[in-house]
């Protein structure tokens, strides 16, 4: 009559920084009734708790406690001495005057003790994630089924941090050394309501062909609020709220409320002939609360699919070895339509004028904005063997997007830089390939190994009025999108070889955009135009982040109540962009740098791949360029699983399972970097910017599965 499923479980896991912890509370119940003989009904409801103690990431050595590490001179001591070199148990300062008095010790270039930052700054999280879903089927008679789900998401998002420094003295001061410290909190939530009604029809006639026939109806709501905090310079490191700041002036309070509403209707019909050969076809209306309201309201979108299953035809149904045999086709639009509301309507922004506040219109909406379509078109090939022992699959597809949203520059006289349109469109084409061989299966023992190789390629087709888009950002570091190439193209200079003589740097005769000679020990860069100056024409593209060809593959055995399963995943060919490294090894400051600056040039004639050190690095050796552009190839051994199940049943559980899982053991790479693999953003443009965020850290965890 019914079945349940209770999921509990724990995780802790400690970050490879001191006092940097994630711990994770989850439970989930599941249960599927027979209420009458035609009434189904199931129901979910998964609740998740994490609570996180974490550090500040990103290109700041005030406040990273790894790039600190990374920038402190190792000649300064974590903790103060006395005249004797006796350590006094504080933090040595980074200020050069305490109470107007100077500092013979304190660290002059201005960078934080690593040390302070780990005891001293204090950012925590809780997160709240609730899920219930509910279902009813009902069973109108052998042909007709009518049924529906309801669903509701809440996510709750708190964050604090508290940057000190104002008391110890031991950390550097943010806003350009006017934030003695800082405060920040936020508060999000997140609430979806989701709904899905469908009506069924099925029909064997003449136990050769198959009907199937589905109506429906979806929706899904969606809202947003971020409430966000800021300030500075409470009276003292004890005091750590946004309640401790007094006034106006260092205190900033901000957020957002985004509803996105969204629905769809859709049919589809399938047509089967004695397993042999399948057709579907469908047709769906969307719409889109996010869409400007001059633009159609629903986007009707087909679809198609058909296939040919040759083991169960004639032609192969007696043939030996062939389990399966089958040949695919499919065609799909689909949209894309979650992005901001801002784009298609006016929104407004509160701004302070000194103690004044006020809203101002904060963009320029496109109310004929529409939802990106998606056009999917798939080839696939199935085949299996050796009693399906043996299968592999092979895809190869054509994804491509158009009406893509793509922000164009506006005159100056509107007063925003940019606006939005659906003037783009891009395509991608790609194959995926995989294969699963089960080596050895028996009562006790069981072998499986299998794999997956993916690889696609995206071309730009348009850019709306534009060739080319360069997306510029504070570093120097840049992208280039121009269509007939890949998109987020690394754009900087070609770096050859160290200028070795003053007369091979004569024989160059290059300058700088500034009209800085290039000397000995300089890097030579390419000049593309052979105007003998090194500027903005000379930059080419650099590689992308995406990989040549990518997956992961694994191993499975069982004996008896044991099993064991490890996965690895690999990527070849893509591209990384190495900020770290770039800012211990640009040698143009005080900063410590990395043990590679002692083949730093310092002679005329040495051979080396190092510049020279230069204060300030007027002819820009360490701007953006090849030097800090990395092979990002890896090969991981992503986890190893150890488990044992039960085979009888113990006390109230019908099964219980313990395992025991590494992940992130093992990794193969040349990349330079911590880890290959990493994810600093979801902002897509910044996919393969290795900005000092911390790496994955090896894990261990331990778990029990209680099914009763």
């Amino acid at each position: 009559i019914a079945n349940y499923m209770l999921t509990v479980g724990y995780m802790n896991n400690k970050g490879i920084i001191k006092n940097t912890k994630d711990s994770r509370y989850y439970a989930r119940f599941n249960a599927n009734m027979n209420i009458t003989q035609r009434l189904k009904m199931f129901a979910s409801v998964g609740f998740s708790y994490n609570e996180s103690q974490m550090m500040e990431q990103g290109m700041s050595p005030q406040t990273n406690p790894m790039l600190a590490a990374f920038h402190k001179s190792p000649l300064f001591s974590v903790y103060e001495k006395d005249e004797t070199g006796r350590s006094l148990g504080t933090f040595s300062k980074v200020e050069t005057y305490v109470n107007d008095v100077r500092n013979p010790r304190a660290d002059i270039i201005g960078i934080s003790n690593p040390a302070a930052l780990i005891s001293e700054v204090e950012e925590n999280g809780d997160v709240y994630n609730v899920l219930v879903n509910l279902g009813l089927n009902y069973q109108l008679n052998e042909k007709f089924k009518v049924g529906g789900v309801f669903g509701v998401y809440y996510n709750y998002n708190r964050e604090q941090a508290f940057i000190a420094g104002k008391s110890s003295l031991a950390i550097a001061p943010l806003n350009d050394g006017l934030a003695k410290n800082t405060v920040r909190s936020a508060v999000n939530q997140t609430q979806n309501i989701y709904f899905n009604g469908f009506g069924e029809y099925h029909d064997v006639i003449k136990k050769s062909h198959y009907l199937d026939a589905m109506v429906g109806y979806q929706m899904l709501t969606s809202s947003i609020e971020s409430d966000c905090g800021t300030g500075t310079n409470t009276s003292s490191d004890f005091y750590k709220t946004l309640n401790s700041i007094s006034g106006y002036i260092n205190k900033r309070i901000f957020g957002y409320i985004n509803t996105w509403n969204w629905m769809n209707i859709y049919a589809q019909a399938q047509y089967d002939y004695k397993h042999q050969v399948y057709a579907t076809v469908g047709l769906t209306a969307d719409a889109s609360s996010s869409t400007g309201e001059n633009a159609d309201l629903f986007k009707f979108l087909p679809s198609a699919q058909v296939g040919i299953r040759l083991a169960n035809t004639s032609l192969l149904r007696d043939v030996k070895g062939i389990d399966e045999l089958t040949i695919r086709g499919e065609y799909a639009q689909q949209t894309n339509s979650r992005y901001s509301p801002h784009f298609s309507k006016y929104y407004y922004s509160s701004k302070m004028f000194r103690d004044i506040t006020g809203l101002v219109r904060d963009n320029i909406p496109n109310t004929k904005l529409q939802a990106e379509v998606v056009h999917t078109t798939t080839l696939g090939l199935d085949f299996a063997t050796l009693g399906r022992r043996l299968s592999f699959s092979a895809d190869l597809y054509e994804e491509r997007t158009k009406d893509m949203v793509n922000k164009e520059d506006v005159a100056p006289l509107f007063g925003f830089e940019n606006a939005y349109s659906n003037n783009g469109e891009i395509k991608t084409q790609g194959i995926d390939f995989s294969l699963q061989a089960s080596l050895i299966q028996n009562k006790n023992f069981e072998w499986t190994v299998g794999g997956n190789i993916s690889h696609y390629k995206s071309k730009i087709i348009s850019l709306g009025k534009v060739n080319q888009q360069i997306i510029n950002f504070s570093d120097g570091s840049a992208l280039l999108n121009k269509v007939g190439e890949n998109p987020y193209q690394f754009y900087g200079y070609q770096a050859n070889e160290v200028i070795s003589s003053q007369q091979q740097a004569d024989e160059l005769n290059l300058i700088s955009h500034s009209g800085v000679k290039f000397n000995a020990g300089d890097i030579h860069f390419q000049n593309m135009n052979g105007d003998n100056r090194i500027d903005e024409k000379d930059m080419v593209t650099l590689g992308d982040a995406t990989p040549d060809f990518f997956g992961g593959f694994f191993t499975y055995f069982r004996y008896k109540g044991f099993d064991l399963m490890a996965q690895f995943t690999y990527s070849y060919g893509n591209k990384i962009y190495n900020g770290t490294r770039r800012s211990f090894e640009s040698m143009n400051g005080f900063e410590n740098q990395s043990s590679i600056a002692e083949r730093r040039w310092s002679y005329d004639g040495q051979k080396t791949d190092i510049p020279r050190a230069v204060y300030g690095d007027a002819i820009g050796n360490s701007r953006f360029s090849s030097r800090w552009i990395e092979d990002g190839s890896f090969l991981k051994l992503k986890n190893v699983t150890l488990g044992y199940t039960f085979s009888e049943r113990v006390g109230f559980f019908n099964q219980i399972h313990i395992y025991l899982t590494g992940e992130n053991l093992f990794t193969c790479t040349k990349y330079l970097g911590f880890d290959p693999e990493f994810n600093y953003s979801y902002n897509p443009e910044l996919a393969g910017f290795d900005l000092c965020k911390a790496p994955l850290g090896k894990t261990v965890k331990l778990g029990i599965k209680l099914n009763f």
